[in-house]
């Protein structure tokens, strides 16, 4: 375990697990209350040379980082790696657009590995929770930035966490460098996701240019996005794979022509402009506190539609906040229960 002693304040550059995807790295470690003016790269090995072999365990594994204060501009980067938690931490610039980063942004990529042909070694069993991720901007409408891009991986978490001013999208989950790799599902797009109890912006664009969703996630299988709130709808799983994908309890805008039925179930959501599902509630207001995209606040008026209108069961115990949802009763649409 790295971390200060007590009362003490430690700012370093970079956090560096693993030199490159050729070299094993660093595996079960733990890092914390530390102040980084660079950014996180983890690397798992995928591609060895010079005779280093990566069976089995290949590095970048078994990585929890918690309270961490992350100002790089590219913030996170994981590569082919697996059993990696981010708790407590910011990541992202300090400030919006000043300057801008060109295509900087966290990523979660994969490697190939050489041992067995040129599949990509996926990453897998990855934590997201209670982050905030903000401040990712672009210089021109050519850069591609977002809060968070993964490509792809399996069996990941984000939940509790808060996404804001990110340029382009600000989720984004791309099938493109899957190359050959399959997930246990047999599928190149990403397996097992669960996204839930996050407070996402509407995407901005520093350039000027356009601007597309709050969540991008256009294959997917097992896939669960449920008590989320957002202020810009989400592109939802409408690729050629979309299988046993949930979307329960969310609340923000929709149109109705993304209500896709392909491998996607609706329930309990409260959309601005759609109803999905039978059990879904189509309104005019959402009823946040403040819904101004980079300075939101995404917690429920007193008069909210989405109070008492998820389901009674199927939610996260606690919201966003941590508060205790109700037992036996209905909870609220959104992150946030009110009380």
């Amino acid at each position: 375990m790295i971390r200060p002693v007590k009362r003490a304040r430690v700012t370093i550059g970079d956090l560096k697990i693993g030199p490159s995807r050729f070299v094993k790295g660093a595996t079960h470690l733990t890092v914390q209350s530390i102040v980084l003016e660079g950014d996180i790269a983890i690397n798992g090995c995928g591609q060895p040379q010079d005779g280093q072999q990566c069976p089995g365990n290949s590095g970048g594994n078994y990585i929890d980082l918690y309270n961490l204060d992350v100002r790089g501009p590219y913030g996170y980067g994981c590569v082919s790696c697996d059993h990696v938690s981010l708790v407590n931490s910011r990541i992202g610039p300090l400030s919006y657009g000043n300057p801008c980063n060109g295509s900087a942004h966290p990523e979660v990529q994969n490697a190939y590995d050489a041992i067995i042909g040129s599949k990509l070694k996926r990453s897998h069993d990855l934590l997201f929770d209670g982050d905030t991720f903000e401040n990712f901007s672009r210089c021109t409408s050519s850069d591609h930035t977002e809060c968070l891009q993964v490509e792809p991986a399996d069996n990941l978490t984000i939940r509790n966490s808060v996404f804001r001013r990110c340029d382009t999208m600000v989720i984004n989950f791309a099938n493109d460098l899957a190359g050959d790799s399959k997930s246990a599902a047999g599928y190149a797009a990403p397996n097992n996701i669960l996204i839930e109890n996050n407070f996402l912006d509407e995407a901005m664009d520093h350039s000027g240019g356009p601007t597309y969703y709050a969540l991008n996630i256009r294959e997917c299988t097992n896939c669960t996005i449920r008590y989320n709130s957002w202020l810009q709808e989400p592109r939802m799983p409408n690729g050629e794979v979309s299988l046993n994908n949930r979307f329960i309890g969310n609340l923000g805008p929709m149109s109705q022509y993304n209500c896709y039925s392909n491998g996607v179930s609706y329930s309990y959501n409260v959309w601005k402009g759609a109803k999905c599902g039978r059990t879904d509630r189509r309104v005019r207001d959402l009823g946040f506190i403040r819904s101004t995209p980079g300075r939101f606040n995404l917690h429920l008026r007193r008069n909210s539609p989405g109070i008492n209108h998820g389901g009674k069961t199927g939610y996260p115990r606690r919201d966003i906040d941590g508060q205790r949802r109700p037992r036996g009763s209905r909870a609220d649409a959104g992150a946030d229960e009110r009380r």
